[in-house]
């Protein structure tokens, strides 16, 4: 995490968006880490939130959003509870309604 965070501060484009897709990833195993680095670099909540995957397939999307919102809703400390509830209101309005092959 302390890694993500110092090269979120220099990256750009397309480098920032892996960073991004990874904590989303780390979401799954780690959702307080994540969370805490949130408090530090604001600006990826939104981002890492919201399922940043680069055409992963809509079953893959469906199942990760289900589990990242189980791990999401695990944190239960108070200090991260702000950052929590934003992480849960932006997985939660992930749109998967679409066609499955818009999502590949």
């Amino acid at each position: 995490m302390q890694v993500a965070k110092l090269l979120l501060l220099k990256a750009d484009g397309a480098f920032a968006e892996e960073i991004h897709s990874d904590l989303a990833t780390a979401l799954l195993a780690r959702p307080a880490n994540v969370l805490s680095l949130m408090q530090t670099n604001r600006s990826v909540t939104s981002t890492v939130c919201s399922a940043p995957f680069p055409s992963p397939g809509k079953r893959w999307l469906i199942r990760y959003k289900s589990r990242a919102i189980r791990s999401v809703e695990s944190v239960r400390k108070p200090s991260l509870s702000r950052f929590r509830d934003h992480c849960l209101r932006a997985l939660r309005s992930v749109d998967l309604s679409q066609p499955a092959e818009l999502y590949e």
